[in-house]
């Protein structure tokens, strides 16, 4: 069964910082197998004060391999 990894972006303060670290998340995540599953930078909250500036999804062969 899929594990899965969810994110959330609230704020990016510092993009050299950021794009530094997608560059080293990106092969991490392949390491262990995972995918990027989706991901969307126009979300909205049906309810309450949650708004993240963007979500991802990861999706790996199963919860433990997420958990790594």
């Amino acid at each position: 069964m899929p594990g899965y990894v969810i994110g959330q972006l609230k704020e990016i303060t510092n993009a050299d910082g950021f794009g530094a670290y997608q560059g080293a998340a990106g092969p991490t995540v392949v390491q262990y197998g995972g995918k990027m599953n989706w991901v969307s930078t126009g979300v909205e909250s049906g309810d309450g004060d949650w708004s993240p500036m963007g979500v991802i999804l990861f999706e790996f062969e199963s919860s433990e391999q997420a958990r790594k």
